[in-house]
């Protein structure tokens, strides 16, 4: 068990490292977003005054990508009281974007009042009639960015804050590992007891926050495509094979919301801590609501290598199983009470499989699972449990209510 006696935090800071960037974008657009708003709602209060327009003109921007953007630049003059003014701003939005339709509709009407010298009414602050500005209405741009802001800001944040989380955490467990030599397994706070928990509000969340944020990544795109009447029909059959994604995992959401709903939170109560190598291993499975299963509950104990690979210039990090056991279980030993399910669970791992390891890459996880057809909502759950070599059968953890 050498390999785990130290948990490594280098991989912490990575996280931390390539968070910040996103959150530095999410918190640029997001201050932009604020902005636009702030002036928009401010302007609610703001005055209309004839305006004179004496220059409008519509530029086109070429970048060296190959992007185009626009944008209108105005003059006119107006008066408040005695006092002569001159704007130049066109609207909330103020400066150019990639909708043509947008900027030049204003330029339109700019051009127009210019050319036949009629007055525009003009937005002016009565407070400070310096700040006055051709156009209130809201534009894409306003509606996109706070959007941006999120598509980026969010996941920056939960990856900075997952890699702080896991500094910490690794600390920790260095210290509970040097207090209990050759029981690597107390170091981690899921298994300082015998009662497993199964995890069915984390895959809610998981599913709807997935749902919702990729819900909002691509409404970017049809808030875009909406406002460009030129876009091709290709791009929207694209973009909406991609909104069935989000669809997806909101109605993953919803069908384990209903298995919580009716069976609630699975326990598995472990005979010993931990499950050995080479040794039967046992436990019982707890569920509130009887599990109506007529051809059994089957269960998988089963390994997983989270390791890096690298394909080309592309790095991930791939889960791959290496080592499964499935086994269908008819006993219930609580069928008889009509008070829920008990169901026995037993199984003797080989010796030479690798243990239970979190830390540097590769990492080995093991995983009990139990699934079974029943009608209505079916039932599953799954539970991380540790798995160790113990030469010592003293070093475990036995529990004194097991029979």
């Amino acid at each position: 068990m050498e390999k785990s006696a130290v948990t490594k935090s280098s991989g912490s800071w990575i996280l931390v490292l390539f968070g910040l960037p996103f959150m530095a974008v999410g918190i640029v657009v997001g201050t932009m977003s604020w902005t636009m708003w702030s002036l928009w709602l401010e302007s609610a209060t703001w005055v209309r005054v004839p305006a004179i327009v004496s220059q409008a003109e519509l530029q086109t921007h070429h970048s060296s990508k190959g992007g185009v953007s626009y944008s209108v630049n105005c003059r006119y003059s107006y008066s408040v009281g005695a006092r002569s003014y001159t704007g130049d701003r066109v609207g909330v939005e103020n400066h150019g974007g990639s909708s043509d339709g947008y900027h030049r509709v204003r330029y339109e009407i700019l051009a127009r009042h210019r050319d036949s010298k009629a007055p525009l009414e003009a937005w002016v602050d009565p407070a400070q009639p310096d700040r006055a500005m051709a156009f209130r209405e809201k534009s894409s741009t306003m509606f996109v960015l706070p959007l941006c802001a999120v598509v980026f800001g969010a996941p920056g944040f939960v990856i900075f804050y997952l890699g702080l989380a896991s500094f910490f955490k690794a600390g920790r467990m260095n210290r509970l590992l040097a207090q209990n030599p050759g029981r690597p397994w107390r170091a981690n706070s899921r298994w300082c007891g015998f009662e497993l928990h199964d995890k069915p509000g984390q895959r809610i969340a998981g599913r709807l926050a997935g749902g919702l944020f990729m819900g909002v990544f691509v409404s970017v795109f049809w808030i875009a495509m909406g406002s460009d009447k030129n876009a091709p029909l290709f791009a929207k059959v694209i973009i909406g094979l991609i909104t069935l994604i989000p669809a997806g995992m909101l109605v993953s959401a919803a069908y384990n919301t209903f298995r919580f709903l009716k069976y609630g939170n699975p326990r598995l109560v472990l005979r010993q801590i931990p499950l050995a190598l080479g040794q039967e291993n046992a436990a019982l499975l707890y569920v509130k609501t009887h599990i109506a299963a007529e051809q059994g509950v089957e269960l998988k104990i089963q390994c997983m290598k989270r390791e890096t690979v690298k394909r080309g210039n592309k790095t991930s990090v791939e889960d791959r199983e290496i080592y499964s056991e499935v086994k269908t279980v008819t006993e219930d030993l609580a069928e008889r009470t009509g008070r829920g399910s008990a169901i026995p669970v037993r199984f003797t791992i080989p010796v030479e499989q690798p243990e239970t390891f979190s830390g540097d890459m590769p990492n080995f996880i093991w995983r009990i699972s139990a699934k079974a057809a029943t009608p209505g909502v079916d039932f599953f759950a799954e539970f991380d449990v540790p798995v160790y070599r113990v030469e010592d059968p003293k070093l475990m953890d036995i529990n004194p209510m097991a029979k």
